[in-house]
């Protein structure tokens, strides 16, 4: 299974319908069809669904694609009333429709994104007690700059803050997760996100979350309207889009640490379950 990145979307549905038999992997057994990715391989297993099922499928594809992928999939889109873009989020549609300027009806683009985690391994899983807690914060870091991840280091060191950080891709998925159990809050600083699968992740050890949001993705010769947390509640934690806002939060946001359930939002739209649940109804509503 794939550790980290977007191709985790792979990992989840395997988890998600290995042990339903409703559900097929990797065979076309109908013409109820879920491709995650559209590359050559997505456009050949599309032809031989129009070629099997004509216009008896459903088709949902996405949201694993590049720009002139998704350009190609605008044709297909189309052409055949049966097929339908992915996205993992609202801010996904957006950027298609409105920034990319992808010329296909706004129905034809359904945001689906997928889920992280079983229901009862969620509910099995406890946050630790106040005395178990052995660090202030968890600093995740993930394509921003060297300078924001030096303010967020010295304002934890300002405030007396013990604070652990992890670099995205110089780390073992399980040991933050392990550590996120441990911290009484988690800092994210971190790029914009289509899903963000490590920041759900962390949301789901239902430690707080402070989001030192970051607005702008820079996706091949495009600015996009972003954010680093796509799902996101008041229940979930703070965010703030600036230093000067982080800083002036902080202090709050420490003192009122027992006000949120982040977990609540993974339970609600983001477990397995969910997933399994949204795309049958995807697939009702064609």
């Amino acid at each position: 299974l794939i550790t980290s990145g977007p191709q985790k979307r792979m990992n989840n549905a395997v988890k998600a319908f290995k042990n339903d038999q409703s559900f097929s992997l990797n065979n076309i057994k109908g013409s109820n069809s879920y491709l995650l990715q559209f590359d050559d391989f997505g456009e050949r297993t599309i032809n031989k669904l129009i070629e099997s099922y004509g216009n008896k499928n459903k088709i949902l594809v996405g949201p694993l694609y590049s720009l002139s992928g998704v350009k190609k999939l605008e044709k297909y889109v189309n052409k055949y009333p049966y097929i339908k873009i992915v996205v993992a989020s609202p801010v996904g549609k957006e950027n298609l429709l409105n920034e990319i300027k992808l010329n296909v009806p706004e129905e034809k683009i359904v945001i689906f994104p997928s889920g992280i985690v079983g229901q009862e391994e969620l509910l099995q899983k406890t946050a630790f007690s106040e005395e178990e807690k052995e660090i202030d914060c968890l600093i995740y870091f993930k394509k921003r700059s060297k300078d924001e991840l030096s303010l967020a280091t010295k304002l934890c060191e300002n405030n007396g803050l013990n604070f652990k950080v992890f670099k995205y891709g110089s780390f073992n998925n399980r040991k933050l997760i392990t550590t996120a159990y441990k911290a009484k809050f988690i800092l994210l600083v971190t790029g914009t996100e289509s899903q963000g699968f490590a920041n759900q992740e962390l949301m789901a050890t239902n430690t707080p979350i402070l989001v030192w949001d970051h607005t702008v993705n820079v996706y091949e010769n495009f600015k996009l309207t972003g954010t680093s947390v796509p799902y996101f509640s008041k229940e979930s934690g703070i965010i703030v889009n600036s230093y000067s806002e982080l800083e002036k939060r902080l202090e709050s946001f420490i003192n009122n640490l027992d006000l949120y359930k982040p977990k609540k939002l993974i339970l609600k739209d983001l477990t397995y379950e969910k997933y399994k649940q949204n795309l049958m109804e995807q697939f009702l509503n064609f």
